[in-house]
């Protein structure tokens, strides 16, 4: 049945624990890009049959048509849950560096062995972007989001850990089951990885509402200022003029490297991530100009004016996508 190598590798991701990686499915991810290929090369088989047999393809609705149709839809299925595939599991990676840690060894080794290559290398663009901008805002943005009463925290040991660890103010050795009073960012790191956990907290009277509230508010602008370059564009000047007006100078080199960090990352997976993750009933839908549009805009198969109300297709049946080194695009 067409469509079912795509519909088994999004099951197959969401079989998984909510916010953890499965090993990544190189197999049935090939096989999913091998039916897209079948796909098209049926669909440019049947066109050519109804372009010999002299039949407009667009408006006969014959049996080669509705067959193209298809195909068509199938591909665009497989496409769809291959982008959902990806896009999902880079945002589990994207997530890992703020919960867990900015270096690929931070990573427990369970998590680091269901990372594929591409990934650890989005993992690492993704974490340069963060150091970035947290080194020149002044804030560790990657810590725990609910602003502490207290500074200090109540730890025990519970995993291994190097001895001689240099802490803000002092180097210390951590024994497994050892318990110890540590700044909260100190010990944040090592209770995201495993090796310790808190246990009560201290009754020390100063409180850091104020840097805790500058993080949350930094940390929350910083999770918009990404979002937006997924759903908006990749380029800085794809934003509206309202929203660019809004973005600090030091969010805006943010927003830049992060869709460094993305596009690099798109190029070697060969699959456009920033797009509508949910796969479309019909490739048409109507439309409506509300902004000033250059005319002459190269659509899928010709160039196109757009007055104030026109019907155009999303992914048209002469979509002419090519296929390329096994990456599909648009």
């Amino acid at each position: 049945m067409y469509g079912r190598k795509g519909y088994q590798l999004v099951k197959d991701f969401a079989s998984g624990e909510k916010g953890h990686l499965k090993p990544f499915n190189s197999k049935l991810f090939d096989e999913t890009i091998e039916e897209c290929d079948q796909n098209h090369h049926l669909i440019q088989s049947l066109i050519r049959k109804m372009q010999q047999e002299g039949l407009e393809v667009h408006n006969n609705r014959n049996a080669d048509h509705y067959g193209a149709l298809v195909h068509h839809l199938s591909l665009i299925r497989n496409k769809r849950c291959l982008m959902a595939y990806v896009h999902n599991r880079a945002d589990i990676v994207r997530d890992l560096a703020w919960r867990v840690g900015l270096e690929i060894l931070d990573l427990p080794p369970d998590i680091q062995e269901n990372l594929s290559a591409l990934e650890k290398e989005y993992f690492k663009n993704h974490s340069v972007a963060i150091k970035s901008y947290m080194g020149k805002v002044g804030i560790e943005l990657n810590v725990d989001m609910v602003p502490p009463k207290d500074p200090y925290i109540k730890i025990r040991v519970v995993g291994d850990i190097d001895q001689g660890i240099l802490m803000s103010d002092k180097t210390t050795d951590f024994p497994r089951h050892s318990m110890h009073f540590l700044k909260r960012t100190d010990a944040e790191p090592y209770i995201s990885r495993g090796q310790m956990e808190e246990l009560t907290e201290t009754l020390s009277q100063s409180v850091m509402m104020n840097d805790g509230c500058v993080t949350v508010c930094r940390h929350n602008r910083a999770d918009i200022v990404r979002d937006l370059a997924w759903r908006v564009g990749l380029e800085i000047l794809d934003l509206p003029p309202d929203i660019q007006e809004n973005l600090s100078a030091l969010e805006k080199e943010y927003f830049k490297n992060h869709s460094v960090a993305i596009k690099s990352y798109m190029g070697k997976v060969g699959i456009e991530l920033n797009v509508d993750m949910v796969p479309p009933k019909d490739p048409y839908i109507k439309i409506r100009v509300v902004g000033d549009i250059d005319q002459g805009i190269l659509m899928s198969d010709k160039t196109t004016d757009f007055p104030v109300t026109l019907c155009i297709s999303s992914n048209e049946l002469m979509l002419n996508l090519t296929f390329l080194g096994g990456k599909w695009r648009n």
